[in-house]
């Protein structure tokens, strides 16, 4: 990475990119710099041509972009962004407060959490003085709030997730000359984010539909907002894609703020766009060079007996970089199993703050070796993983590629999918890929039991119930056989006489109120 790095020199990287143009175009921001910090040679076409359509003043299109996993997607409209933020903050320098200058909306929050950490580590690789640098000290929320008090009804959004939203560039506008970045998705009070967000006014906005509309609700910032993305498009759907009826109004979003919609393959985001004759189509089929990943499927006869084959793997590949992937609730609690047998590794999951997860993302994208327990937070982590293991075959083919992604960057690299015949059959979509049983004698030395951490075990037990139930449920046996493996299952885990317990009103709204009361395991 380092050597690689040094090839990357300002001003040969600038005249390669400079080259692809007919005449020199001049930009706020150093792109020889933007390709060293990305560990790329050059842009490529298409960003390139996204960049040159955005920051043109010539002209005043929207830019539709269609491109592949791993072809560059987010790149193509972060430089964009970096360079249309970078000049309005230099022109607008001694404007009093100006607002938010860019938003980018994304359909979870483990996608914020990625694009987050890009946003990270471009701030990080500018000069300091280029950075904000001033703390905060006396926060206000009346500047913030258009009516000067929070919108009642939205203090909790979710009861039960540990999710810390906005913990970044802690700064006051006034005389900062820096570029700064929020993520805000939820799961925490909003007068807590709003108080952040009005006493740091960051650049860079990256949030979730759902929280962004209460954002919207209680404040102009987003009035001044110049440029608007819209990343993976096909995935707002049912509700999510109302939501978005309701932000893309006059009221909400400038009619002047450039937008950008990458990947909306059924054309739903064209009703977005300003001005549907005027519109840059970009696609690009560019994706990194793939090494073949052999992949395999080993099944054991339940849980217990596949955590146990899971540990003789990481156990005997600790001099690799591994990634362990699944559902959360499922992850964090191997995570710590292992942790009681004395196997430590790194936990990158959406029910943890937003601070540890993109720290240990950081971490981990920098080790030779280690393990890291992740949910699909993780996705988007540097393609050079040894051995991906998947605890349970995903939902649908295409959260599998871009877990095995993770390791096209690797030869002699490795998928294996660990499936527990008592809860999972193999899907369809792996129908072509060996399988083989559990080797005999799993490993004797793993012991399964309760967590050392009370409040982790209850709290994560809560989850994983619910988490089962569903997956049962969907096998199509009925709401009691559901809940009775479910019970199975956990008892599998290390839960014994310790078992979970749901709020009636949770138990109702998922459909199971009577089954769990049978089962003993209501609140009172």
């Amino acid at each position: 990475m380092k050597s690689f790095t040094k090839l990357c020199s300002r001003s040969l990287s600038t005249a390669a990119l400079w080259k692809t143009h007919s005449s020199v175009r001049f930009y706020q921001i150093d792109l020889g710099k933007v390709a060293s910090t990305f560990a790329i040679p050059s842009l490529t076409s298409f960003q390139n041509k996204a960049l040159e359509v955005v920051s043109s003043s010539e002209n005043d299109k929207d830019v539709l972009i269609q491109a592949p996993l791993y072809s560059g997607k987010t790149l193509s409209y972060l430089i964009p962004t970096f360079e249309v933020v970078t000049k309005a903050i230099r022109e607008e320098r001694w404007k009093e407060r100006p607002g938010f200058r860019a938003l980018i909306i994304v359909p979870s929050r483990e996608a914020a959490l990625a694009v987050g950490r890009q946003v990270d580590q471009y701030i990080n690789s500018l000069p300091e003085s280029e950075r904000p640098n001033i703390s905060v000290e006396k926060p206000s929320l009346e500047v913030y709030n258009r009516n000067a008090s929070i919108k009642q009804g939205h203090e909790i959004i979710e009861e039960y997730n540990d999710y810390e939203a906005y913990e970044h560039s802690q700064t006051r506008r006034e005389n900062v000359y820096g570029l700064s970045y929020a993520i805000t998705c939820g799961g925490k009070s909003l007068e807590k984010e709003i108080t952040l967000l009005d006493a740091s006014e960051p650049e860079i906005i990256i949030a979730t539909p759902g929280r962004l509309l209460e954002h919207l609700k209680n404040s102009d910032y987003f009035r001044n907002v110049k440029i608007v993305i819209v990343d993976d498009c096909s995935m707002f759907k049912g509700s999510m894609a109302s939501m978005m009826d309701q932000i893309f109004t006059p009221e909400n979003i400038s009619p002047n703020a450039k937008r950008i919609f990458i990947n909306d393959t059924e054309g739903v985001f064209s009703k977005f766009l300003r001005n549907s004759e005027n519109v840059e189509v970009l696609t690009s089929e560019e994706t990194i060079t793939k090494h073949n990943v052999k992949q395999s499927i080993i099944k054991t006869q339940n849980t217990a007996e596949q955590l146990k084959v899971l540990y003789g793997i990481l156990s005997e590949n600790k001099h690799k970089k591994v990634a362990v992937f699944g559902d959360s609730a499922k992850i964090i609690h191997a995570h710590y199993l292992m942790a009681e047998n004395n196997l430590f590794s790194s936990l990158i999951s959406s029910r943890i703050s937003p601070t540890r997860a993109m720290t240990a993302f950081s971490y981990f994208n920098e080790l030779e070796n280690g393990i890291a327990f992740c949910s699909n937070i993780a996705c988007p982590m540097n393609p050079n993983v040894d051995l991906v293991i998947h605890l349970d075959a995903p939902a649908t083919q295409q959260v599998y590629e871009a877990r095995v992604s993770r390791a096209y960057g690797k030869s002699n690299s490795q998928s294996i999918v660990l499936i527990s015949s008592s809860t999972q059959n193999v899907p369809e979509y792996l129908s072509s890929v060996s399988s083989s049983p559990a080797p005999s004698g799993s490993n004797s030395e793993f012991v399964i039991k309760p967590l050392r951490v009370a409040k982790v075990h209850q709290e994560n037990g809560y989850y994983l119930l619910l988490n089962l139930v569903t997956k049962y449920a969907e096998s199509e046996i009925d709401k009691k056989a559901a809940v009775e493996n479910a019970i199975t299952t956990l008892k599998e885990l290390g839960f014994s006489e310790d078992l979970p317990k749901i709020s009636r009103h949770t138990a109702i709204k998922v459909g199971f109120e009577k089954e769990f009361l049978e089962a003993g395991l209501l609140m009172p």
